[in-house]
């Protein structure tokens, strides 16, 4: 696997912010009925949560890991669950701001929720692969 610079890792993080959001809030807006404006401020507040959420969760991950494990490699078994728990812990998070933020019920939220998992699954899987093969594909 190829090496990727700090450069690198920030372009994409950016790049993929950005993307999202030209993506996820005008077709978030058409789809609830919800101001355009609200749900730009709720995805960057959302965007801020989920980068601490990463950055904590994953920081008391490894360390279970070691603790139970005494390694830092993840079998399948453990990426599922690495994956599962972060976004649970993310949905518990995200739906009760997001339910005050737009004066909806927490079922509301939980569907609008769903909605964005749904939709940065589909956009990271698209966007990683168009961003590695545009930047990627002639460094071998």
């Amino acid at each position: 696997m190829q090496h990727k610079t700090r450069f690198d890792r920030i372009r994409y993080l950016v790049g993929f912010e950005l993307g999202a959001m030209v993506l996820a809030v005008p077709l978030g807006a058409w789809l609830t009925s919800v101001d355009s404006r609200a749900l730009l401020a709720l995805a960057i507040g959302m965007s801020l949560i989920a980068a601490a959420w990463n950055y904590g969760y994953n920081l008391l991950f490894d360390r279970a890991m070691l603790y139970f494990k005494s390694t830092m490699v993840k079998s399948m078994a453990d990426r599922v669950w690495h994956s599962l728990l972060f976004e649970l812990g993310l949905l518990f998070i995200s739906v009760p701001i997001m339910a005050a933020y737009l004066s909806i019920s927490l079922w509301q939220a939980f569907w609008l929720d769903i909605g964005f998992v749904v939709f940065y699954l589909v956009f990271n899987y698209c966007y990683t692969y168009l961003y590695e093969k545009f930047f990627y594909a002639s460094r071998g």
